[in-house]
């Protein structure tokens, strides 16, 4: 019996210290290989992790349109840019962040933070499209310089002109006659119940989470007088015909002009959920919303003049449900263009493309446009008249951000 208690001690041993060591290595292994020099190494020898070579697209002068991206081939998308990751001047994409375009000056600007990760990122940072260039309108400022002004305002920089950093969600947008870059939303993940938060006597001194309006020409933020709105963590869009920015939340559909500086109600009849996306069908005056923490499928049509927004029944075939899903409407095709994570056994982890009609209501997948990866929070999409391009700023995990741009035929 004792021979065989040993025996049964021997081999509980040897079982132990294998489970041991095999734990041991996975957690060695998991370090290595989501090491930043593993993932450089990686990047030396065999290339981009997603799989996709950067297109060479010869440079022009900034805002000047560029031969190269007119010339590419429709129906995919193409992979334009790519910071290397060791780059003096690369930066993070952030997930929780928003994009607009500058027709004016042929550029995808893009604001928002994560600020959970202690990534405080309160610049604007621009990629010209002519130039194929980064760049930035200041320095991101440090924490340290934030503060609230007399006014009741969190304000951040040496001057306290700036907005803090903060998560915007689909809530940035440009007004190009006024040269307005519209931020609609607040730090709300900045508060002191957070661990990476803001101490509680300086957050106690706020008053008001302004609209802040930042004047692109004039590299200016102020914060907007008047009744403040936030649609954090929900969606606005613009109307280029009225030059209104609507704004969607649980409690109905609110409308801004940049010139009066005044939020008010228009109508009721939104999805309940957050991390949802607008656009809007400026062909049809209609604000198209879709997706949700909910994971629902459904799109939601506001008209313009509406009392409400509604369900639509949407007959026929339907994207997986999803939230935070980049959504931009292609006045070239009539069409919402969407990028929907698809998440199922079968599909290995990639990006859909889908194109709604909303005089149909109805959802065509765009085969051969998938992104090889999923995007995860992303509201980084947005439509290039200039080339006629949809434009999107994304990167699978662990990779520098990328530009990747699709041409659709009309």
């Amino acid at each position: 019996m004792r021979r065989l208690f040993s025996g049964y001690l021997v081999m509980v041993g040897v079982v132990a210290n294998a489970a041991l060591a095999t734990l041991v290595f996975f957690w060695v292994s998991q370090k290595i290989f989501t090491s930043d020099a593993y993932r450089d190494v990686r990047r030396v020898v065999a290339g981009s992790l997603d799989g996709i070579s950067v297109t060479p697209i010869t440079p022009v002068s900034p805002g000047s349109i560029n031969p190269g991206l007119q010339a590419l081939p429709t129906g995919a998308w193409v992979k334009i840019h790519q910071l290397a990751g060791a780059d003096g001047d690369s930066f993070e994409r952030q997930a929780h962040g928003g994009a607009a375009f500058d027709p004016v000056r042929g550029r995808l600007m893009l604001f928002g933070s994560d600020t959970h990760r202690m990534n405080w990122d309160n610049t604007v940072r621009f990629f010209d499209m002519g130039s194929l260039a980064w760049s930035s309108a200041y320095p991101p400022d440090d924490p340290t310089t934030y503060s609230v002004n007399r006014d009741g305002i969190p304000v951040a920089g040496v001057a306290g002109d700036r907005p803090w950093a903060m998560h915007t969600f689909d809530a940035v947008e440009f007004d190009p006659l006024a040269d307005h870059l519209i931020v609609a939303s607040h730090p709300g993940h900045l508060g002191p119940d957070k661990s990476w938060g803001m101490d509680g006597a300086l957050w106690s001194q706020i008053k008001k989470h302004p609209t802040w309006i930042y004047h692109v020409g004039e590299n200016r933020w102020e914060p907007m007088s008047g009744k403040a709105v936030s649609f954090f963590p929900y969606a606005a869009t613009f109307d280029p015909t009225r030059r209104r920015i609507i704004g969607v939340k649980p409690d109905g559909y609110w409308e801004l002009s940049s010139e009066l500086r005044e939020w008010r109600r228009i109508a009721k009849g939104t999805p309940y959920a957050w991390h949802v996306a607008a656009a809007y069908d400026s062909d049809r005056d209609v604000v198209v919303v879709f997706g949700g923490n909910n994971k629902s499928d459904s799109v939601w049509q506001y008209v313009r003049g509406a009392d409400a927004g509604k369900e639509m029944p949407t007959r026929g075939i339907r994207p997986p449900g999803a939230q935070s899903v980049p959504m931009v409407y292609h006045p070239g095709v009539k069409r919402i263009v969407a990028l929907v994570e698809n998440r199922s056994a079968d599909s290995a982890g990639k990006t859909e493309t889908w194109l709604y009609s909303t005089a149909k209501d109805e959802w065509t997948r765009l085969d051969g446009a998938d992104v090889p990866f999923l995007l995860g929070m992303n509201y980084d999409m947005v439509y290039d008249p200039g080339h006629d391009l949809v434009v999107l700023a994304a990167n699978m995990t662990g990779e520098p951000i990328a530009i990747w741009v699709l041409r659709l035929a009309e």
